[in-house]
Parts: structure tokens; C-alpha cells; sequence
């Protein structure tokens, strides 16, 4: 066995993290990825730099310099975090792939849990963590603690457990059986963000056609990281736009896979429920963003419905 394949051998885990126009975060993430509680040579650190404008690159090749051989930077000239991910997977010379937000820390034991996870359910093609909300502003006078989620936090219990559609792990902790997604595919371009797009759900789905494939889905809340809430994130425009934006996210997925979960609102509903609130004076933002996030699902499905221009053949008069 030559070295380069031994090494990947002993490879038991990848961390991804994709970043765009992330220079502001990256020290803090990567420095939590290399104190991992798991021995150097059993796991790799990728970064996959989206096509950053701000200091990233900069940022990455310093680091790069600090780290060495123990850091490794690709850029992926395909805008969005679903190519970006899905250059992660290809690159990955592990036979699990962790990935973790650019604006994220991870506790120590975080890819050991995952490791540990994936060893206990051979079946397992996702593996989930817990995720709670790193504060780095003050929260708003107005805040509510149901809009944690808003956050990036995602914690359903203290126990492992198995999950199933539609309560699926959160993309800001998230790890791949590459195994898996090489049966499955990957994830899905048209869906996650994209440049300053708010799109998602691109998780969700690649957990749902695990599901339709017989792999299991798991959370294990040992695999602990803690995801920013930003001082331009703690905005009500934020919170109800990124609601409307997982609405049509969630619609998208779902017409992918032939079904509707009848969680859109017609014109009439969505009326009805805003009057029916302002005669209760009950306008608080958790109710709000669950409008918005119907409202989302109610525009992409009439979005989707319309027919699409025709375009004449090429070199016709």
C-alpha cells in the first residue's frame, strides 16, 4: 500500500465547510475544527471557498500557511452552497463528510460523536447535531425565544434518535455517508443558498431521497456546535424573509418528490388569518414568520403553475 493510500485509509471523517464571503469567521471555525478530540491522522479539514468577494482568499491562504498540509482549500466557481457541497463530497477522501457552517464554532467532540454515530447505525446515510444559537449582539426588546430557529438552532432532545420526514437535521450540522450519496446523488443545485439568495431545503431533500433509498436518518446531540446570530440577522426583515423563502424552498422540495403537504394558504386564507389576528391584536413575530413562510410555499406554487414562455427554435425566422 502506497502512503498516499494508507493515509486515506486511516481517513475516518471529513470536516467541510463551505464559505462565501465568510473572512470574518473563518479563523474561529477552523481553529475549532483542528482541536477536535479525534487523533490528526483519522480525520481532514476541507474548505470550499464559493467565489468570495470580501477577504476570504486572503484569509484562507493565511491560514493555510499555519496549518499546512492538515488544511485543504478548493474554490468552486458554481455559485451556491449545493455545489459547493457537492465539490465537497467529490473531494472528500473520507468515507464520511461532516459539514459545518462558516460562521459556526464546533465543540471538541463534535466529529467524534458523528464518527460515533455512523458506527452504531450501519444504515445511517445522515447524521444530524445539535445546534445552539452562538449570540454575537444583543437579542432585540421584541424578541421571542421560538424564533431561536431563525438562528440556525436545532435541538430536538438530549438522546439519540431516529428521524423521519419531515423533522430532518439542519445543514449547519450535518454529515453524509458518502456511500450514500453516491447512490442517491448529491444535493440538489436549484435548491440552498446562493450568493444572497435565500433559498434552502437542498438538506431536507437529500434527506428524503436517503429515506426513499432505506438509509436512516439520525440525530446525535453529542455532535455540538454553536451557529452566530449576527447583529444583521437579528432583524424582523431577516426572520420573515428568510420564512417566505423557506415557504417556496419547501414547495420545491416537495413537487421534486410528486407531493403536497397542503401547506400553502390561498389569498382568501391568508387574509382571513391577518384579519382574525388584528381584531386579537396578536401580531407577534412567530405567528408573522409562520404567515410568511405560507405565504412563500403559496407564491412558489403559483410561481411554478404558470406556463412557461415559448421560445422560437434557434435559426428560425
Amino acid at each position: 500500500m502506497n502512503p498516499s493510500t494508507d493515509t486515506q485509509a486511516r481517513t475516518r471523517i471529513t470536516a467541510a465547510i463551505c464559505a462565501y464571503n465568510a473572512a470574518h469567521y473563518l479563523a474561529d471555525v477552523i481553529d475549532s475544527v483542528m482541536a477536535q478530540t479525534l487523533p490528526r491522522d483519522t480525520y481532514k479539514v476541507l474548505v470550499v471557498d464559493n467565489n468570495s468577494t470580501d477577504e476570504t482568499p486572503n484569509v484562507l491562504r493565511e491560514l493555510k500557511e499555519r496549518f499546512g498540509d492538515r488544511l485543504h482549500v478548493v474554490c468552486e466557481t458554481q455559485q451556491g452552497l449545493s455545489h459547493a457541497r457537492n465539490r465537497a463530497l467529490a473531494e472528500a477522501a473520507a468515507p464520511l463528510v461532516s459539514f459545518l457552517d462558516a460562521d459556526a464554532v464546533a465543540e471538541e467532540c463534535w466529529l467524534e460523536s458523528m464518527a460515533d454515530a455512523f458506527d452504531e447505525h450501519p444504515r445511517a446515510g445522515v447524521v444530524g447535531g445539535r445546534i445552539e444559537v452562538l449570540w454575537d449582539a444583543p437579542k432585540p426588546r421584541w424578541w421571542d425565544d421560538r424564533l431561536d430557529e431563525a438562528m440556525g438552532r436545532f435541538s430536538p432532545g438530549d438522546e439519540q434518535t431516529q428521524l423521519r420526514y419531515p423533522r430532518f437535521p439542519y445543514g449547519g450540522n450535518f454529515a453524509v455517508r458518502t456511500a450514500a450519496s453516491d447512490e442517491v446523488g448529491g444535493f440538489l443545485p436549484h435548491l440552498g443558498r446562493r450568493g444572497t439568495g435565500m433559498l434552502a431545503g437542498e438538506e431536507g431533500e437529500l434527506c428524503l431521497r436517503m429515506e426513499q433509498h432505506g438509509w436512516e436518518i439520525h440525530y446525535t446531540p453529542a455532535a455540538l456546535v454553536h451557529h452566530r446570530a449576527t447583529a444583521e440577522r437579528l432583524t424582523r426583515r431577516f426572520i420573515l424573509r428568510r420564512a417566505f423563502n423557506h415557504g417556496r424552498s419547501q414547495y420545491l422540495m416537495e413537487v421534486r418528490h410528486g407531493f403536497e403537504s397542503g401547506l400553502y394558504l390561498s389569498r382568501g386564507r391568508v387574509l382571513s388569518n391577518l384579519l382574525a389576528n388584528l381584531i386579537r391584536v396578536n401580531w407577534n413575530l412567530p405567528y408573522l414568520k409562520f404567515i410568511c413562510f405560507r405565504i412563500g410555499y403559496h407564491y412558489q406554487r403559483t410561481l411554478s403553475a404558470r406556463p412557461q414562455p415559448s421560445r422560437p427554435c434557434p435559426g428560425a425566422a
